[in-house]
C-alpha cells in the first residue's frame, strides 16, 4: 500500500524533492508510527531544573532530580493510545 502510493507521486525516484513527502501522508504516518512502537532507545534520562518542580498531581520534583523515562511504555500506554496501543496502526 505504501508502495504504491509512492508510486503514484512521481516515476523517478531519484528525483523526489524533500515536500514529496508530504504528497504521501500515508508513508508519513507509517514512519511515525514505527517510531512510536520502536523507539530507538529505551530510555530518556534528563535532569529537572534549578527550581523545584510542583506537578497538578500534588507530585514535586526536587531540583536537580534525575528523571528517567521508559519511551516504549509511554508510547504503549493503553490510557494515552487506546486499547489498541501495542499495534501497529498508522492510520
Amino acid at each position: 500500500m505504501v508502495y504504491s502510493k509512492i508510486s503514484m507521486v512521481g516515476k523517478n525516484p531519484s528525483k523526489y524533492e524533500q515536500e514529496d513527502i508530504y504528497r504521501m501522508p500515508l508513508l508519513l504516518a507509517t514512519i511515525y508510527e514505527s517510531a512510536r512502537l520502536l523507539p530507538t532507545g529505551p530510555m530518556l534520562q534528563t535532569c529537572s531544573l534549578e527550581h523545584d518542580l510542583s506537578l497538578s498531581t500534588g507530585v514535586t520534583i526536587p531540583a536537580g532530580a534525575v528523571l528517567v523515562v521508559p519511551i516504549q511504555l509511554v508510547q504503549t500506554d493503553d490510557t494515552s493510545w487506546g486499547s489498541d496501543a501495542s499495534d501497529f496502526n498508522p492510520y
